[in-house]
């Protein structure tokens, strides 16, 4: 089931990659995407994650949204990235995407790492 429209907010995504000329991972400009999300509070994700639970999000919507989002990717929640000036490293984003996106047919979802160091 994929979330009403008043429960998703927006947040800054950006893309990894493997830049050629000098082997060092970057990510691109940060996108505006407007999804779900909210934090891993359910009895499963509790179990699964363990005392962690906290620290992790839980991103839902539909897989035509979610199809260019991959693991490793930054995405930046609860701050702002400075689009100015965005030097390609990403190391002020909050989150980080953990693990390949699950999909199923109407559904799919991902988890969301907050990064050490942020509060």
């Amino acid at each position: 089931m994929v979330g009403l429209k008043r429960d998703k907010k927006y947040f800054y995504w950006c893309k990894r990659y493997i830049d050629e000329e000098t082997n060092v991972t970057k990510f691109k400009k940060p996108e505006k995407v407007f999804l779900n999300y909210e934090p891993a509070s359910s009895d499963a994700l509790v179990l699964a994650l363990g005392t962690e639970y906290s620290k992790y999000l839980k991103v839902t919507g539909s897989r035509e949204e979610m199809q260019k989002i991959s693991n490793l990717d930054r995405c930046y929640i609860y701050t702002k990235p400075n689009l100015k000036d965005f030097d390609g490293m990403c190391e002020d984003a909050d989150f980080e995407v953990t693990g390949d996106p699950s999909r199923t047919e109407n559904e799919t979802w991902f988890m969301l790492k907050k990064l050490s160091g942020n509060e």
